[in-house]
């Protein structure tokens, strides 16, 4: 079973989308989880230095398709998908920071008396990857909104 993906400014069918059955989800997940497994989730240095690649490959060889793409599959102006391309590069480079910040940082209680709860609070990152996980994006962002996931 299709549907069509449809330019919401041109109403014209940009590609047929799949609508996968219960089996290929299934597939997909094991799969997935099989990768996952047999990654480096538990590697910060690797995982930060493939989150810069990608941020890297965006900026420099695909920023111009992908702002296209989006503008063309959401309708939004391409002055805007531009706009986002250039923000989900910035993520990328946030996420990969983090993961390389983590290395030292991890499990690190920091006093908060401002943040409400007096001399007495505190806050304190807990790190467990979730491992494979299932999304529906909207449809404004995807890129942008899939990168925050």
């Amino acid at each position: 079973e299709t549907y069509d993906n449809v330019n919401p400014y041109t109403r014209e069918i940009i590609s047929k989308c799949y609508v996968p059955t219960l089996d290929q989800v299934e597939y997909a997940v094991q799969s997935a989880r099989a990768a996952y497994d047999n990654s480096c989730a538990g590697d910060l240095a690797q995982r930060g230095q493939i989150l810069n690649r990608t941020a890297d490959l965006m900026e420099q060889k695909y920023a111009e398709e992908l702002a296209y793409l989006e503008c063309v599959d959401t309708g939004i102006p391409i002055s805007q998908t531009k706009y986002h391309i250039s923000a989900a590069v910035d993520c990328l480079r946030h996420f990969a920071g983090a993961a390389a910040c983590s290395l030292t940082r991890m499990g690190v209680a920091v006093d908060t008396p401002l943040a409400g709860g007096g001399a007495d609070s505190f806050c304190y990152t807990r790190r467990e990857p979730l491992g494979v996980v299932a999304g529906i994006g909207a449809w404004n962002y995807p890129l942008l909104l899939m990168i925050w996931k």
